[in-house]
């Protein structure tokens, strides 16, 4: 038989429960978004971007800039 003395870190008083806990998964969903990556010089060191593209992770490059166009065209 489960302890009902045990604290939890929700309170549940004018909500219901599933209502409560769908309120905390949106809350969470906007702390937990994916840090989003614009990189300048794409080439030589610019290059690493290619480790932090992890779409559904934790990071996704969304931009580059470069001077030479053709370094661009292959970061694309």
């Amino acid at each position: 038989m489960p302890n009902s003395d045990i604290e939890t870190p929700y309170k549940f008083s004018n909500c219901s429960t599933q209502e409560k806990l769908r309120k905390e998964l949106r809350d969470m969903s906007r702390i937990f978004q994916p840090v989003r990556i614009g990189i300048i010089g794409v080439s030589g060191r610019g290059g690493l971007s290619r480790h932090w593209h992890k779409p559904g992770g934790k990071s996704i490059v969304v931009a580059g800039a470069d001077i030479n166009e053709e370094y661009l065209r292959e970061f694309k």
